[in-house]
């Protein structure tokens, strides 16, 4: 399973990632370019408003947890 995870979120960050906005015809729903701002850039969860009204110690723990994420190795 791991490895078929790591290949979605390859094909996401490398593709998906780099995807021009693109609107439905169907219904009209709007992907938007995640390269631009708000989203562009070190301030994506904050810059989409998805996390509207929270604390500054949301916003440390989750810097926090990502940084703790990024430098985590896998154990042999």
């Amino acid at each position: 399973m791991g490895p078929i995870e790591l290949m979605h979120f390859q094909t996401f960050s490398e593709t998906a990632g780099n995807t021009p906005p693109l609107t439905d015809p169907t219904n009209g729903l709007t992907f938007p370019d995640l390269n631009a701002p708000p989203f562009g850039g070190e301030e994506f969860i904050t810059g989409m408003g998805l996390f509207i009204g929270q604390s500054d110690a949301f916003f440390t723990f989750l810097t926090n947890l990502a940084e703790a994420a990024d430098a985590a190795q896998r154990e042999v």
